[in-house]
């Protein structure tokens, strides 16, 4: 089963060729602590390059779509309605 699990960290799945390891890391970042499929609110300290993977990582796993906030210097907000609310649940 860990094999399993392995390979599916490893499988490509973006046309930017990040692997689904590489979106789970950055959806992580911002996904709700108590359950990932509520929505997401979270403030972080990034750059552009990592904000467009956490943007990817977020539509690959809940089918919702990021909004940013600018809050200053490196400082962003990251919300989107989340899994429950794009399957309509």
């Amino acid at each position: 089963m860990a094999d399993v699990l392995d390979d599916l960290r490893d499988a490509v799945v973006t046309a930017q060729g990040e692997t689904r390891g590489m979106l789970d890391a950055a959806f992580n970042k911002v996904a709700h602590p108590a359950n990932w499929k509520l929505p997401i609110d979270a403030v972080l300290v990034t750059r552009q390059s990592e904000m467009a993977r956490i943007g990817r990582a977020v539509e690959f796993f809940t089918a919702s779509k990021v909004m940013w906030t600018y809050l200053g210097g490196d400082t962003w907000r990251c919300r989107a309605p989340g899994y429950y609310a794009a399957v309509g649940a």
